[in-house]
């Protein structure tokens, strides 16, 4: 690397790294101390505090994030002030500063999910994971030297790569190792309304989802499922037996505090209201699909007048959009995972596409199209039975076919498969055919 970028440049990688080397002390004993509470507290399978402990963390280590990256992009636009930089190479350093940055702030939140391997005594895919981002590391930064006009800022691009890549891997170990670990809310009055808004607006839809979706204690479907028609002023104003938790300041009915309704509004069916036009003569149509909840429909009465959209994935590949702008209004469109093949079709619904936006005049709009990605989950027989057993159709599916078989805990993490290899004699081979079968069609 010094080779093509020279000693003195590649300097400030180090640098780079010393400066966020100080707020990883921090970090490290936050995340360290994670990963000892979690071991100790699955170990005796109370999940309940796996769960608490995560959600505290992850929680904290977003926070931490929100913060740091202002604060990093402000150094990074003022770095000549505080180091001196080499003359025609001070955007290259100032780049290298930001992605390495970026890369450190992402990790906070996402490297939480590294305990779930140290807790289930699974460093081996933790330890391969990172050698496989070492060589994806050295990979992307060879080949951008080589093959490109070399510039100090790769090395950055190829932390936050390689970042990405762990953060990934680490969740899915955890979804495959811990699924008890549920990240779920432990917010008040003032940061339950702006959750979720802030996971989607930096990135994290699927966990606002997930969050939404949850309908375990704390989440809004614990409520629904207990009969709420309002949002409480408490996660726990009822009790899973239905009994009152208690009569202080516990109101049953605390919409504005605890609503999740702005989000829905704004991202599951995508109706937002523009700063740039008060009065929403303007707003934008940006709906975000989910596989789970299938369909959203959405109306805004506004001073202007009535918005609506609606939105139903057919299947898992297929999406349909209605749209209604009133009169004398416009709207942008943004259309979620639209396929480059479908943009001829499109235009000749919407009109010319411009910088990923279609403009709508007044009238009624209805659009369908292949998404660029398959919605959805790939279940099949390799799949760990600890994984099969958190979706709902898919515990169908096992409870159907091989009713009353209680797996003991420690052969969880196996699949269907290896049980069937190892304990033929209990599971019968056409009751395996027909869970292969029925996965194969939930899977489609």
């Amino acid at each position: 690397v010094i080779e093509f970028i020279g000693k003195d440049v590649y300097g400030f990688v180090s640098l780079a790294n010393n400066f966020t080397s100080y707020v990883t002390l921090f970090t490290v004993a936050l995340n360290g101390m994670l990963s000892r509470y979690v071991t100790i507290a699955y170990a005796r399978k109370d999940f309940d505090s796996v769960s608490r402990y995560m959600s505290s963390v992850f929680f904290t280590n977003i926070g931490l994030m929100l913060i740091l990256l202002p604060v990093s992009i402000i150094l990074v636009v003022n770095l000549g002030s505080f180091i001196n930089l080499p003359s025609g190479a001070e955007w290259d350093i100032k780049l290298l500063f930001l992605l390495i940055f970026i890369s450190f702030c992402i990790n906070l939140p996402g490297g939480c999910f590294y305990s779930a391997t140290y807790a289930v005594n699974r460093l081996d895919k933790a330890n391969i994971s990172t050698l496989i981002s070492s060589i994806l590391r050295i990979s992307v930064l060879m080949a951008m030297l080589v093959f490109l006009i070399p510039h100090v800022w790769y090395v950055g691009l190829a932390s936050l790569i390689c970042t990405l890549y762990l953060i990934a891997a680490y969740r899915h170990y955890q979804k495959r190792y811990m699924p008890e670990m549920i990240i779920s809310l432990k917010t008040g009055f003032v940061g339950t309304p702006l959750l979720n808004n802030v996971l989607t607006d930096n990135g994290m839809n699927d966990l606002a989802y997930e969050l939404l979706l949850n309908e375990e204690f704390p989440g809004w479907l614990y409520e629904v499922k207990l009969g709420a028609t309002t949002v409480w002023e408490r996660w726990n104003s009822l009790l899973a037996d239905g009994t009152i938790s208690g009569i202080s300041m516990n109101s049953m009915n605390h919409y504005a505090y605890g609503s999740i309704q702005e989000w829905m509004f704004r991202h599951v069916a995508g109706i937002n209201t523009m700063e740039s036009h008060p009065g929403a003569r303007t707003v934008q149509f940006a709906p975000t699909l989910n596989w789970d909840l299938r369909y959203a429909e959405a109306k805004y009465d506004s001073a202007s007048g009535m918005y609506s959209i609606r939105w139903e994935l057919s299947d898992k590949e297929h999406v349909t959009i209605t749209m209604d702008v009133p009169f004398d209004c416009t709207a942008e469109a943004v259309l979620p995972l639209a396929a480059e093949s479908e943009k001829e079709a499109i235009a000749k619904v919407l009109g010319a596409e411009e910088n990923g936006r279609y403009l709508l005049m007044p009238g009624h709009y209805e659009v369908s199209y292949h998404l660029s990605r398959r919605m959805g989950k790939n279940y099949s027989l390799d799949t760990p039975l600890r994984v099969l057993q958190q979706d709902k159709e898919a515990k169908a599916i096992l409870e159907q076919n091989l009713p009353g078989m209680d797996i003991p805990e420690q052969y969880k993490d196996a699949s269907l498969k290896e049980m069937a290899a190892n304990f033929g004699d209990r599971i019968p081979e056409e009751k395996v055919e027909a869970v292969r079968t029925a996965l194969e069609e939930l899977s489609k």
